[in-house]
């Protein structure tokens, strides 16, 4: 064991920091003699800080932490100076509230006591001596508050900042695990601010008496610490009157849960937007599709949030080709070109992609998104940010498909969304891509209806399948949708020469779930490849043959539930032209 002592100063941030360094500074030459100092406020602490706030953020790792306290050990050995002391608050990772790009500081030191482990460890033929001070809570967090405010990593008042990060501030806590880290490596004293800072001279202080410098040296220096970086009254900010911004969310299962992040962004930011959510779970971008042309009163320029990356996933893993997926999806962002409207593709994954393997879906919808020049929010970058690293799944995801609602995770995604609205853009045109879609258009027809659906979430009209519905549609079908339940049947679509089916419209049934839904069908290329737009009869039969049907993603065959309800034809959804546009609606 070396014979020097070793004083690491953690802070916490607004606790008298800043006073401590601008004293060493101001008598740095004095001082230097007896001790050696790696100062916030000259910088020589910097290299060592960006390592442990790296690692606190998810950019960095324990080794570059272990780099630079290796690199600081062997000056410390070489120098003359049996006094050494390390002094910065920002140590411990960033102060609750902190903000810079797509990371937040939601917790108080989150990684504190893994950087102190690793310190601790690296600096352990020293037997360091590791010092904070801990100050009232509610003062405390009103200074940290404040200057985040100042920093402008907040905009909120205070109440509003608690009520946002809800702190879970204990001491003892914080105090019992930085002491755990610490272990047998050196210890860890403990300073109360108010009362440290209450005392006459530095002579008297904690802090300085463990750094024990020689009384003639101390006689040499200012007796008192000066008062630094205080927090001072924020300026009243003129409450600004700004109509939300009304967004069209069109995603699966995760943007409907009740406190997933889509009820989180209408809950927490009303003043900001104003939400109108169209998802539908179990289906992909041909149920957002027709959600999206249905909705006649959509507002103008709104941005289109699109999350159906889960689910079209999960239906390619279920047969459905990959080139359809990504067609419907490429229509979406041509309508959006067409209203000027901006998209956002929140892109979740679910536990198996979220893995550090790419799969061929993200692949290629990640390049369709990059065709357009769209920006993307890529969850799962998100949840390593907010892991602060690579996460353990178990923690974020309910089941193999979900987000766990009571984590962290759904509002951060909900904060990203609200933070980068009012920077988004219309996609880009290709022009390879409107040589393509420039003479098309998309168009939904419904048959004469006789029953009718409703649940929380939507209402439609449908035709019975007993009432063998007929739809006349002047273009290529790509996909039908459905009311159907355990009681739907086996049908086939006839299309002049063209025949789809028997397909099977049954879905799972039972205690935990919904006994009628809204599901879709897509169309196999081989029936959808009609090119010709004259006007043509889809007639939809109810298969009465013993073949055994079609099974597409999200349904099954097997025996009817009991319980049997009215299941039916709601619309069909086609590619056509504008000429045929024209030519059969006016």
């Amino acid at each position: 064991m070396t014979s020097k002592s070793v004083i690491i100063h953690l802070g916490y941030h607004k606790t008298g920091s800043s006073s401590l360094q601008k004293w060493l500074l101001d008598h740095a030459e004095i001082l230097r003699p007896h001790l050696l100092v790696f100062n916030l406020a000259d910088g020589t602490s910097n290299p060592l800080k960006f390592a442990t706030q790296k690692f606190a953020m998810g950019a960095g790792t324990e080794g570059d932490i272990a780099q630079e306290c290796r690199r600081i050990r062997d000056v410390i050995r070489a120098a003359p100076q049996s006094r050494v002391c390390i002094t910065d608050e920002g140590l411990l990772g960033q102060p609750l509230g902190f903000a810079a790009g797509d990371f937040q500081e939601t917790g108080i030191y989150p990684h504190g006591a893994e950087i102190v482990s690793i310190l601790a460890h690296e600096f352990a033929e020293f037997s360091p001596t590791f010092i904070i001070f801990e100050r009232a809570k509610d003062p405390w967090l009103r200074s940290v508050h404040n200057q985040m405010f100042k920093q402008n990593c907040v905009t909120e008042g205070f109440d509003d900042f608690i009520a946002r990060l809800r702190p879970d501030l204990s001491w003892s806590r914080l105090r019992g695990a930085l002491e755990d880290s610490v272990g047998q490596h050196g210890r860890l004293v403990t300073n109360n601010f108010e009362a440290e800072f209450a005392k006459v001279s530095v002579a008297e202080m904690s802090v300085f008496k463990l750094l024990d410098l020689p009384p003639e040296v101390l006689g040499r220096c200012r007796p008192k610490l000066e008062r630094i970086n205080p927090s001072l009254p924020l300026p009243i900010k003129p409450a600004i009157q700004i109509a939300p911004k009304p967004v069209i969310v069109l995603g699966g299962a995760n943007s409907m849960v009740v406190d997933g992040w889509v009820n989180l962004l209408r809950r927490e930011f009303t003043a900001l937007v104003d939400v109108t959510n169209l998802s539908v779970g179990a289906c992909t971008s041909a149920m957002a599709l027709y959600r999206f042309l249905s909705f006649e009163d959509r507002p103008d320029r709104a941005p289109v949030i699109w999350e159906y990356g889960i689910n079209e996933f999960n239906h390619l893993q279920g047969g459905q080709s990959l080139d359809s997926l990504l067609y419907h999806v490429e229509w979406l962002i041509q309508l959006c070109i067409r209203e000027e409207r901006p998209f956002l593709p929140v892109l979740m994954r679910n536990q198996a992609q979220a893995g550090p393997h790419q799969d061929p879906y993200m692949t290629a919808i990640q390049d369709l998104f990059a065709i357009y020049e769209l920006e993307v929010l890529d969850c799962n970058r998100l949840l390593q940010v907010v892991a602060r690293g690579a996460p353990n799944l178990g923690q974020w995801y309910s089941d193999g498909s979900h987000y766990d609602t009571g984590s962290a995770f759904p509002a951060r995604v909900a904060e990203q969304v609200a933070y980068r609205l009012d920077t988004l853009r219309a996609p880009v045109q290709h022009p390879d891509r409107a040589t393509h879609f420039d003479r098309l258009a998309l168009a939904f027809a419904m048959p004469e209806a006789t029953a009718r659906f409703e649940n929380s979430v939507l209402a439609s009209d449908f035709a019975s399948f007993s009432d063998a519905p007929q739809i006349t549609i002047f273009g290529r079908p790509l996909a039908a949708f459905i009311v159907t339940s355990g009681s739907g049947p086996k049908i086939t679509f006839d299309f002049g020469d063209a025949l789809f089916g028997p397909i099977s419209t049954q879905v799972d049934y039972g205690a935990a779930m919904p006994p009628r839904q809204l599901r879709q069908l897509v169309f196999s290329d081989a029936f959808a490849t009609r090119s010709d737009t004259t006007a043509g009869v889809v007639q939809v039969t109810i298969d009465q043959s013993d073949a055994t049907p079609l099974v597409q993603n999200m349904f099954c065959w097997k025996d009817t539930s009991e319980e049997t309800y009215a299941n039916g034809l709601v619309a069909i959804l086609f590619e056509t032209t504008h000429h045929a546009v024209l030519r059969y609606t006016t």
